[in-house]
């Protein structure tokens, strides 16, 4: 029988992201424990860095340039 598609919270990714980041655990084994494709908690995980990363960019540039 087929699965009706689910959607995850935001708090949800970051949640499984910072799991697989950290790296206590296989990614076999967080996709059991969060019930999500291994595929899918990559993707989640290189999305958090990106942000992260241009959120940290970002700061520097307006620390860098800001009047204030």
């Amino acid at each position: 029988m087929k699965r009706t598609r689910r959607n995850h919270t935001a708090v949800f990714k970051a949640k499984v992201a910072l799991a697989a980041i950290r790296g206590e655990k296989t990614l076999a084994e967080l996709s059991t424990q969060y019930d999500v494709h291994a595929n899918q908690i990559t993707q989640w995980k290189s999305e958090l860095i990106t942000r992260s990363e241009e959120r940290r960019v970002g700061k520097e540039c307006r620390s860098r340039w800001s009047p204030y």
